[in-house]
């Protein structure tokens, strides 16, 4: 991970061989700012979430790995990819290969899990992105693997708008 001031300026660097060691990466994908000023990363190569302050100093690791298709608790990934923070400081994550998504406490305590392989609505195939609307709550889920993106209110339930559809 680097860090760059609001011109550009290099600041910082967090990170460095691919290790499974606190603080360290393999294959980072997703970072969040949560509102109480921590970076959150999607580590996904070690199946984890780590919390940083804004230093760039590890402050807490969560997640292992596990199937969700074989009933993997949360807490458990298979390539945890996006990450983002609602106003609350809740943390959401695209479990990618277990095609959910899983909702945290900005401690790593599980709250909420949803979504299985498939491609009726609320499901996913390799969702990636994910994002919280801050004034409103919905989650938006890219699920890169059905091309398209799902809006969910904050109790998972599925609206019936489909947002956006793209590719063949």
């Amino acid at each position: 991970i680097q860090k760059f001031d609001k011109t550009g300026t290099f600041m910082a660097r967090w990170g460095g061989e691919p290790s499974s060691q606190e603080g360290q990466f393999y294959y980072p994908r997703g970072l969040a700012v949560g509102p109480d000023d921590v970076v959150y990363v999607a580590d996904s190569g070690n199946n984890r979430v780590q919390k940083f302050d804004l230093e760039g100093n590890a402050q807490k690791a969560w997640g292992k790995f596990g199937f969700a298709w074989r009933g993997a608790d949360m807490g458990r990934f298979d390539v945890p990819w996006g990450i983002t923070t609602d106003q609350d400081g809740h943390v959401y994550v695209s479990d990618t290969s277990n095609a959910r998504i899983q909702k945290f406490q900005a401690d790593g305590q599980p709250l909420l899990k949803w979504g299985r392989d498939g491609s009726f609505d609320g499901a996913f195939f390799f969702p990636r992105g994910v994002a919280v609307d801050q004034t409103d709550g919905f989650v938006y889920i890219v699920d890169m693997g059905n091309h398209r993106i799902q809006k969910f209110d904050t109790s998972t339930n599925v609206l019936p708008q489909l947002l956006a559809k793209w590719g063949g």
